[in-house]
């Protein structure tokens, strides 16, 4: 995993976010997911206060560069609206329960007044990270092979065991070979909705919440990362242009009653 590279992405995602909030300081923010940390120092470092969750089961938290508590994921450990901001960053398609989430946990802690910044990906993403997948099947394929030709001799008893081993490889065979979905919602097909504005509108109005703004982020990348660092920012702006933005950007506000 390129931390460093995926920090730059994330770093030109957020300067975007920025853009949209009052500047005041003092105000408090929450990042729920927060990951390494590394967009909760970048916050903090504007003069907000910034308090930074996610689940103990990170894959990022060998890699924190700022506090981030350990949660349940489903109780947020903070007062009813004691903050200003709640912010996440391509996190919210992770979530499985992310309608009673949206609906209680997220509400609950924002003050009435308060905004929610999200940050989460585009149909443009879901669409050529489908197919960037099958440029870098080779590579994954040439990759599994080589792990597993070491157990090859496993392979050969039969017995129960083995049935399960020979069903586990044709399921990851089946995952190289073709997309499988990004968050917890539906498969790679429907998220091609799921991901879209509609999409996203539609589960935000659903769940209480009043759609202020939303913007693209104006960058182009995928999941696959092929190509990686070796495309610099200023060009990925570019192909945004023409290819789509991987992300938008959303201001909410709970909807009034």
């Amino acid at each position: 995993m390129d931390i460093e590279w995926l920090n730059r992405l994330r770093r030109f995602e957020l300067e975007k976010a920025l853009i949209l909030v009052p500047v005041a300081k003092g105000k408090f923010w929450l990042e729920v997911g927060a990951g390494t940390g590394y967009q909760a120092k970048l916050i903090q470092d504007r003069g907000f206060g910034v308090r930074a969750i996610d689940v103990g089961s990170s894959s990022y938290r060998h890699w924190r560069q700022f506090p981030v508590e350990d949660y349940d994921g489903v109780t947020v450990p903070a007062r009813d609206g004691e903050f200003d901001v709640v912010f996440s960053s391509n996190v919210l398609e992770h979530i499985p329960h992310i309608d009673s989430f949206l609906r209680g946990e997220m509400k609950r802690v924002l003050r009435d007044e308060g905004i929610a910044i999200h940050i989460v990906p585009s149909a443009s993403w879901r669409f050529w990270t489908s197919v960037t997948h099958y440029l870098d099947v080779p590579r994954r394929l040439w990759r599994y092979i080589r792990k597993t030709v070491g157990h090859r001799s496993d392979l050969t008893t039969m017995d129960a065991s083995n049935d399960q081993r020979t069903r586990s490889i044709s399921e990851r065979v089946v995952g190289i070979l073709f997309p499988c979905r990004h968050g917890e919602r539906g498969g790679s097909l429907s998220e091609l909705y799921l991901f879209s504005r509609l999409g996203w509108r539609q589960l935000f109005e659903s769940t209480g919440w009043f759609v202020v703004d939303r913007i693209s982020s104006g960058i182009f990348y995928t999941g696959v990362g092929v190509l990686g660092r070796a495309l610099p920012i200023n060009i990925r702006q570019r192909l945004a242009r023409f290819l789509g933005s991987s992300t938008h950007i959303y201001v909410l506000r709970k909807a009034r009653k």
